[in-house]
């Protein structure tokens, strides 16, 4: 690790000749192949006395020195701490400093000083109710011409580290965007933005920052992109907001509003995909579905041969048609986001996002991490897309929420599949919940290895929760189902394996709403894991022989003498079934289940229309037993029951609980 030097001076905050100074990482790094949280690194500094701190490369944090902290990067040699201070402060003409402290103090004007220019303040003065005026209000300054000077609202307004769209690093050039700035704007300032995105990228010398200020930001009418070729590298760029109730980046036309895009014909060459993007903290509104609106259905963003792209707490809103179309994407992430195609004009809406291969590259590599899809009409909400050449690989969704509209909506549920992949390989789901949906919630078609692992599947209007319509290698998990009265009439079942597909399945729990089957296993080669539960459960089977009108009892357990069973392990009953020997002509025979000698909330009838019956309350209904808890079934015959000569069988089903 490089040494940095640290020389203190009479400038900085500190008493009696020393200062203490906290030295933090801004992110966390690997060493080795563990990932290390940042802690913080505190020394004491004599006053003009040369004294270094080791630190690896990468972002860095200094606290101690001015009114915050002060954002630095590390390289691979060693220097001073005034040099990296000082080094691309990014204002034309600015002079070396002597001491640290006036490195500081220039870094504290360029990165944090900016805020309140004198238009600004003329607002503040002008309008007690603007927006400026607010944001130092809230800080406790009062808004008077007699007592708001420049330097008060300077430092009430500057920004707090909690204000994430407002930091800025030393060492990294950014320019500022606003709603209400100009493209004639030099864009280094909040006061002095630039209009358009366009404008501050293209600015920005070799990459950088551009903040986008609060507001909305009315895209022009064309598409903003940045490109990558053999000849002209894209700049390493990060989109900042200030949050998804705050920044709104708007569609005009219906045009892609933002595209990413590297060499289309390259052949597995990584420097030709564009790279190092990102957006964080903002919304990305579509325009397609507002009443009465333009109906926008083109690709949103798009995501054309790139690498290292990541979108972070952000929003994909309003969206007729591919919120995000990727195509050849490698390596890159989305977190803490939601899509969303709400509103009420029904739209194509072909996919929240879509993923394909592209002419000589494969999407390889995509890490999803607590999104939210909300796709209320039309489409998908992920459809991946692989080569017949080259499957698509590499996926993995923690903690996502795949949901469609409720059967209340006015245009019911999205009839397309949830998730479908094609030629997939190498995909895993952690935690997520698929809601909803006319379509087969998660449709698995030539693809392998895609893992389902603690995941919920609840309430799928298709014939199929899952769906693995062939391939090897895939898994099914510590993971719920619960199925439909759609499902049921559609003869479909929580899981469907087709006869080329090979699939394990583990522990998995089912709630059964009609006739649907928990598993419909066509492979034929049983490669269901031993820990499976399901609604099925463990039997226990009851008898009884012959029945007398108007009478009741127990039926008799099949063994030995005895009418109960002592329940082995904690879990629920689930199910009982009845049958008669006989078709029933007249009356009605009721079969009650009994813990601990009380009857419980789990009965069936026969009756002239049914000799066998079923009562399924599915797991997360069933009724609660312990170990040791006894059970038993009891009947009861009406006083019209005919014929009194049949024999009568019930099964009571128990699904045990983890251990």
């Amino acid at each position: 690790m490089p040494d940095i030097t640290v020389i203190a001076d009479e400038g900085m905050v500190g008493s009696s000749g020393t200062v203490r100074l906290v030295f933090r990482a801004r992110a966390p790094y690997y060493d080795g192949d563990v990932l290390v949280k940042p802690r913080g690194i505190a020394k004491d500094f004599a006053y003009n006395v040369a004294k270094t701190v080791s630190l690896r490369p990468g972002p860095w944090q200094v606290s101690g020195i001015g009114k915050t902290a002060v954002y630095f990067d590390v390289g691979e040699t060693a220097t001073t701490l005034k040099a990296l201070i000082e080094t691309n402060l990014d204002i034309p003409g600015t002079a070396p400093t002597a001491t640290l402290s006036q490195a500081v103090e220039a870094w504290m004007a360029a990165n944090v000083n900016t805020e309140v220019t004198d238009t600004m303040m003329t607002s503040l003065l002008a309008d007690p109710d603007s927006d400026a005026s607010a944001a130092v209000a809230a800080r406790a300054v009062e808004v008077t011409a007699d007592k708001l000077s420049k330097t008060d609202a300077d430092a009430s307004y500057a920004p707090t580290e909690t204000e994430t769209w407002a930091r800025c690093y030393a060492g990294t050039a950014r320019r500022y965007v606003s709603p209400i700035g100009s493209d004639t704007n030099d864009g280094r300032s909040a006061g002095d933005a630039f209009l358009t995105a366009e404008a501050a990228y293209a600015d920005l010398p070799a990459g950088g920052e551009v903040i986008m200020l609060p507001g909305v930001h009315l895209h022009p009418a064309n598409t903003f992109k940045i490109t990558n070729t053999a000849t002209i590298r894209n700049k390493p760029v990060t989109f900042r907001g200030a949050g998804v109730r705050k920044t709104i980046w708007q569609r005009t036309v219906d045009l892609p509003m933002i595209r990413v895009m590297g060499d289309p014909a390259v052949a597995l060459d990584s420097t030709m995909l564009a790279s190092d993007v990102s957006f964080e903290q903002m919304t990305f509104d579509g325009q397609g579905f507002d009443a009465g609106g333009p109906g926008y259905s083109s690709n949103l963003i798009e995501l054309l041969e790139v690498n290292h792209i990541e979108f972070d707490r952000y929003r994909l809103y309003n969206v007729a048609g591919t919120g995000l179309f990727g195509r050849a994407v490698e390596n890159s992430k989305m977190q803490r986001g939601r899509h969303s195609a709400l509103g009420t004009t029904v739209g194509s809406n072909r996919a929240g996002m879509m993923l394909t291969n592209g002419t000589s590259l494969e999407s390889n590599g995509f890490h999803w991490n607590s999104i939210d899809f909300e796709i209320t009409y039309g489409g998908r909400d992920i459809h991946i897309i692989g080569d017949t050449t080259r499957k698509a690989q590499n996926f993995i969704f923690i903690t996502p929420k795949f949901e469609s509209a409720p059967s209340s909506a006015a245009s019911g549920y999205a009839p397309s599949q949830r998730v479908l992949f094609e030629r997939v390989d190498e995909a895993l789901f952690v935690g997520a919940k698929f809601i909803r949906g006319l379509g087969t919630q998660l449709d698995v078609s030539l693809s392998a290895k895609v893992r389902v692992i603690g995941s919920e599947f609840i309430d799928g209007q298709g014939a199929y929760a899952l769906r693995f319509q062939d391939g090897d290698g895939h898994l099914v998990d510590t993971s719920t189902f619960q199925g439909s009265a759609a499902m049921s009439t559609a003869g479909g079942a929580h899981i469907r394996i087709d006869p080329t597909a090979i699939v394990n399945i583990g522990s998995t729990r089912h709630t059964i709403v009609g006739t649907e089957k928990a598993i419909d296993d066509l492979s034929g080669q049983g490669r269901r894991m031993a820990q499976v539960r399901d609604s099925v459960g463990a039997p226990m089977p009851f008898q009884k022989a012959g029945v007398t009108a108007g009478g009741s009892g127990y039926m008799g357990a099949i063994q030995g003498s005895t009418v109960e069973y002592v329940v082995p392990r904690s879990g629920r009953l689930v199910a009982l079934t009845a049958y008669s020997s006989a078709t029933i002509t007249a009356g009605t025979i009721t079969f009650t289940a009994q813990k601990n000698g009380s009857a419980v909330a789990l009965q069936t009838v026969l009756n002239t229309a049914n000799k066998s019956r079923v009562t399924d309350l599915g797991y997360s209904g069933g009724v609660a037993v312990a170990a040791g808890d006894v059970v038993r079934v009891e009947w009861s015959a009406s006083a019209d029951i005919a014929p009194s000569t049949a024999n009568l069988n019930a099964m009571l089903y128990v699904v045990p609980d983890v251990a």
